[in-house]
């Protein structure tokens, strides 16, 4: 088999003194020939002794000095050797070998060459880059599929991050230095980086109007320019176009510089010769600069092994040079790579590009050579090798044999590709079989095979699939969705608009159809093209089609802009963030959640950034800006609320469904662009899944300010300014000390100096204090650090009051603790500065995790410490909060009894007004039910917002109740309401479902359905290892046996006087967690009947986990349930004849306890008509 063998002489697991010795059918070609800039004795020039005699070796080493290795006339005959040749110009070298060279942009006549000796091939880069620059274009290649790419891989691990903060932070830098009185040393190379830089800082000094003097080295300026001129067309477009009114090189702020000028006092900014401080004006410089603190060492690009720019950016701090002079190196030294060389990126690209069967890496380091190898076998499937210097490398390439194409064959396979002839440009495998006839290999078609040499004719399979299409445009809108969708999904195949009515891709084709006015997608395809055809409808399947239609934006057609869109204030909004993404961070995109800075999610209106930019109302969301475009990602349950909310410029996905942000976001900007989130509003868990999502497209997540925070000024309602208030331990029943105390165990078990707390709830909870900032969850903004020694509470200090001050033993008047257990209270903002300075302190420090619900804290408090000095776990808070004490086992009874008594109170007012001819609105029955729980004693508020839903608005598992709503409760019809109360002693949850008439049969088996499996629970008794998800089954069971389900969680933990929503309980069969129930637990379980546009039925009850007292023969506690809800279900609904004697007897019973203890209690509440 034909083979290329290639020995590298320099450059083989090395950077520098590059020279590759290639052979390639018989023939002998050297690639490169250059020298090593860290050495200065042999080791500088690539190693001939690999090819040429010993004595020749010898005599280079032992006679070294005596006279020059080269002449002048020398180097004259070589030249005259010399041919040159233009970008891709096929030029034969002599019968057999041909070359041609591509751009390769790097500096100003770089080329990579592509070398061919009879059927083998070479693709050679030399340095390349991939990223046009502000004076040069972006290598680019053909796909030639060489059978060998030697590519150099100086960066083969490295992304770089946004070329756009990369210029502004150099920028930044730069300028900081020299206001401050520092000079600037910009160690450069003659041509390329130097010419990208002063462009920058010309551009930047003339914008900013500075005055400090930039210089260049000596003549390299003007030698700069001739050459420009001369190769002009090497250049990118934007220099070509300005050349022609005025040289881009002809500076206004950069002068030459003199060797005078170095000892000069004030700032300056100079870019010398050589780049990597070896020798010359750059070192001489350093050495002269390097001890002043003011000063500043910018290194733009790469520095090899064993120069003076390596060992600075190494982080030496005193360098020493042969004459045995020691410089202590106190400058500032940042290394900014602005080198153009191709980064790890970029090599995949040209990769991909040229297509080559084999790939050798030369020009960089060993094992950052491994890894690339590693991921260009996985990613293409192809041979990858990195041999060292003086290593031969044997590569076997294909031999290929001419075979010539029957005319049939070509036929066949124009009608398989549209009836369009073959593409020479475009290639494409032809499927035949390979026949010797007369002498000759021809290729030719099944079917002329089996008729010509068998009589036989050939039979074709042909398969059909169908895909439901959930979508009520028009059909020919939704062939066109289907022709967009596929051209993006498969770029790679042609894909055709045949007629009105069905889209070719290749020889599948695609056809809507419509039957039993039930439209579906209609796949058709033969058994060759079955990968493709399965392909294609996973992709129709996922696709954009299912999404959400925007129907109110049929009217913009999809080839208008933005600006046709009408403007509205989220419209002027949207333009002013754009504005800010362009000129104060300079990203590409920038991503809002709905987060506020501890992580909440239904956060408050003051700090609803999401909804301020959007409209979008809705709890839960995140949205994408570009600058020409823009999209949310909510639960699925809210993409109606969006669709009304969101103007026509917004387009809307469902969270964890395909486009991911990051795949959407590879459709709208390039593939080196900088994606701004801000660090404080992103939870820690969250900025590490963008980051994985977004650096697989290669985009570089980006730290910044949150701009909504820049935009909205005096637009942004005021925060609510109540007063702190203490809880004590009639309600908690265990005191701040205790609970911190418990605390600071779990850190000495885990190792921890300290822990940071950011959720609200866990604060609120372990210094039992609560507040108002927020509508339904009654906590106040804070941050808490805990540590062995001491507890500092960051928070609004002109909110607490005299009563928390005395709780927590703190005396704001002296500033300090009046007693040895103390809570030390700072202002709200000190946070940061103190957590800068505290965490230098702590060896390790436990930062919470996502748990369930509590999303952890945020990527700003993970960003301040080191990797290796966090803890990174679930707070155990969670689980001390969880798990309620006697007092509040008592409360939380004691809450739900007078809870009780205001539904039953509401409830009976409503049967009295309907009868009276009274006809209520949704949000009528839901103010009612909120005036009778306002009526209760030691009642704070909502838990959440009351659900009043009747009808097919039922059947909206997520209903929200208007203000404005029209629906009108009658007897026709179930109505649902879902509520729920926060009291000082608990928080309570409901959902009960009734009806003013007479149900159907089929609504009281639905109603039965959903009751039996809340009873069958209530009489549960289990193990203790027993976790939420186990239960699922027999929450759902009835309702399965129907087939029937929902799509929300079974249930949650609930808290006391705290969040409706606790973690760690999550009750839904799909879930992974592993929380096992535990006494004193207490949840919502809320099972659901949902029939669409016609009635819907929830019915939830809080359940307290209990210890029965008897023992698993494992040793384990068998624990039961108790009811916590005690308002009756509706009897007329209930069909028993589905119930078991068991669930009829559960049923009567419960009837029995809440007539016993919620009837007391509505007779001692004069409350004698809800009690009859």
């Amino acid at each position: 088999m034909p083979e290329i063998k290639v020995t590298p002489l320099g450059a083989g697991q090395d950077v520098g003194r590059s020279c590759i010795l290639l052979t390639i059918g018989g023939k002998n070609v050297m690639l490169d020939c250059g020298m090593h800039m860290g050495y200065n004795d042999e080791r500088r020039f690539p190693d001939f002794s690999y090819i040429v005699p010993e004595d020749m070796r010898k005599v280079a080493v032992e006679r070294k000095g005596e006279s020059n290795f080269f002449t002048t006339q020398m180097i004259k005959d070589c030249m005259k050797k010399v041919t040159a040749v233009t970008l891709h110009q096929s030029v034969m070298v002599d019968s057999e070998m041909e070359i041609k060279a591509y751009y390769a942009g790097h500096v100003l006549g770089a080329a990579m060459f592509w070398i061919k000796v009879g059927n083998q091939s070479v693709v050679y880069t030399g340095d390349y880059n991939m990223t046009a620059d502000r004076h040069l274009g972006a290598a680019w290649i053909d796909k030639c599929k060489p059978d060998l790419l030697i590519t150099e891989s100086t960066y083969a691990t490295t992304i770089r991050d946004s070329k756009r903060c990369r210029e502004t932070d150099f920028l930044k830098k730069v300028h900081e230095c020299v206001a401050r009185g520092g000079k600037v040393l910009i160690p450069v190379f003659a041509l390329g980086r130097a010419q990208e830089l002063c462009i920058l800082l010309e551009t930047y000094w003339e914008r900013m109007n500075l005055k400090y003097p930039i210089y260049f080295a000596l003549g390299l300026t003007e030698k700069a320019n001739n050459y420009y001129k001369m190769f002009i067309t090497w250049t990118n477009q934007k220099i070509r176009k300005t050349f022609i009114h005025r040289n881009m090189f002809d500076f206004k702020h950069i002068k030459p510089f003199d060797r005078g000028y170095i000892d000069n006092p004030g700032s300056m900014v100079v870019f010398a010769t050589p780049g990597m401080l070896h020798a010359g004006l750059s070192l001489q410089i350093f050495k002269k600069w390097a001890p002043n603190e003011n000063n500043m060492l910018v290194m733009p690009g790469y520095c090899v092994q064993g120069t003076v720019g390596h060992k600075v950016l190494g982080g030496a701090k005193k360098v020493e040079f042969e004459n045995r002079q020691v410089v202590e190196v106190k400058m500032a030294v940042e290394y900014m790579s602005f080198s153009a060389h191709a980064d790890a990126k970029g090599i995949m690209q040209l990769i991909q590009n040229c297509e080559p069967r084999n790939v050798l890496l030369v020009h960089g380091e060993a094992a950052k050579m491994e890894f690339l190898k590693e991921k260009i076998r996985d990613e293409f499937k192809i041979d990858c090798y990195f041999p060292a210097n003086g290593e031969t490398q044997v590569i076997s390439t294909p031999l290929k044999i001419p075979v010539d194409c029957s005319l049939q064959l070509l036929k066949n396979e124009a009608k398989i590709y549209n009836a369009q002839p073959p593409d020479p440009k475009r290639r494409r495998f032809l499927h035949g079989i390979l026949v010797m006839k007369e002498g000759k290999l021809t290729l030719m078609d099944v079917t002329d095979v089996f008729k010509e040499f068998n009589g036989i004719n050939r039979h074709v399979m042909k398969f059909s699939s169908y895909i439901k299409v959930e979508n009520s445009s028009s059909s020919l809108q939704i062939l066109e969705q289907l022709h967009l969708l596929l051209k993006e999904k498969l770029s790679v195949w042609e894909v055709k608009l045949v007629d009105s009515q069905s889209v070719a891709v290749e020889s599948v084709n695609v056809k809507l159809e419509e039957e039993n006015s039930e439209r579906r997608i209609c796949v058709s395809w033969a058994n060759p093209d079955e990968d493709l055809a399965c392909f294609l409808t996973d992709s129709l399947m996922a696709g954009s089609i299912h999404g959400i239609k925007r129907s109110k934006c049929e009217h913009i057609n999809s080839s208008q802009n933005r600006e046709s869109i009408e403007p509205n204030i989220f419209q002027k909004r949207l333009n002013l963030l754009r504005n800010e993404m362009e000129i104060r961070t300079l990203i590409d995109a920038y991503i809002v959640t709905n987060y506020d800075e501890h992580q909440a999610y239904q956060s408050d209106d003051v700090d609803s950034r999401l909804t301020f930019i959007s409209g979008f109302s809705g709890p839960i969301g995140d949205v994408v800006i570009t600058l020409r475009s823009a999209a949310l990602w909510t639960d699925a349950k809210y993409l109606e609320l969006a669709d009304q909310e969101l103007n026509c410029e917004w387009k809307i996905f469902i969270m964890g469904e395909n486009p991911t942000i990051a795949e959407w976001l590879a459709k709208q900007i390039p593939t080196d662009a900088s994606v701004g989130v801000d660090p404080a509003t992103t939870p820690h868990h969250l900025w590490n899944e963008w980051d994985r999502e977004l650096s697989r497209e290669f985009f570089k997540i980006t730290k910044v300010k949150n701009l909504i925070d820049f935009m909205w000024g005096s637009e942004r309602i005021s925060p609510r300014n109540f007063s702190i208030r203490t809880l004590n331990s009639t309600f908690t029943g265990s005191s701040w000390q205790n609970k911190t105390e418990t605390l600071k165990g779990h850190l000495r078990e885990h190792r921890c100096d300290a822990m940071i707390v950011s959720s609200l709830t866990e604060i609120a909870y372990l210094l039992n204090l609560r507040g108002k900032d927020y509508r339904y969850v009654p906590v106040f903004k804070a941050y808490l650090i805990v540590t062995h020694e001491k507890i500092i509470l960051y928070t609004n200090i002109s909110r607490v009051p005299l009563e928390a001050e005395l709780m927590l033993k703190f005396d704001f008047r002296t500033n300090s603790c009046y007693q040895s257990e103390c809570v030390i209270i700072k202002n709200y903002d000190e946070f940061w500065h103190d957590l800068r300075a505290l965490s230098h302190r702590w060896k390790r420090v436990l930062l919470p995790t996502m748990n369930v619900f509590d999303m952890g804290t945020s990527e700003a408090v993970y960003s301040m410490f080191n990797k290796e000095n966090i803890l990174e776990k679930p707070s155990p808070i969670i689980y001390m909060r969880a798990q309620k004490n006697e007092v509040e086992r008592i409360g939380m009874r004691s809450a739900h009894l007078r809870d009780a008594v205001a539904m039953c109170d509401a409830l009976s007012y409503m049967d009295e007004r309907y009868l009276s001819g009274d006809r209520w609105k949704e949000y009528k029955l839901a103010i009612e039910i909120d005036r009778a729980r306002y009526e209760q004693s030691k009642v704070e508020g909502l838990a959440f917002k009351t659900i009043a839903a009747f009808g097919k608005n039922a059947a909206k598992p997520y209903y929200d109740t208007k203000n404005e709503s029209e629906t009108i409760i009658n007897d026709e019809n179930f109505f649902l309401i879902d509520s729920g109360g926060q009291y000082l002693d608990g928080t309570t949850s409901i959902a009960r479902t009734l009806h003013l008439g007479e149900p159907t049969t089929e609504q009281k088996k639905a109603y039965t359905s959903v009751l039996t499996g809340l009873i069958r629970l209530s009489m549960l008794v289990f193990p203790d290892n027993l976790r939420p998800a186990d239960i699922d089954t027999l929450i759902r069971g009835p309702l399965w046996s129907s087939r029937h389900d929902y799509e929300h969680l079974s249930g949650h933990g609930i808290g006391s006087y705290l969040s409706v929503e606790e973690s760690p309980i999550n009750i839904a069969y799909t879930t992974k967690h592993k929380y096992v129930f535990k006494e004193g637990y207490f949840f919502t379980v809320a099972p659901g009947y949902y029939k669409a546009n016609d009635y819907g039925i929830r019915l939830k009850n809080v359940f307290e986990v209990i210890d029965t007292h008897d023992k698993h023969f494992t040793g384990a506690k068998f624990l039961t349930l108790q009811v916590t809800t005690l308002v009756p279900f509706e009897s007329k609904l209930i069909d028993k004849t589905l119930l078991s004697l068991q669930e009829k007897k559960w049923l009567n019973n419960y009837n029995a306890q809440i007539r016993e203890t919620v009837g007391a209690e509505l007779k001692r509440q004069l409350k004698m008509q809800a009690f009859y």
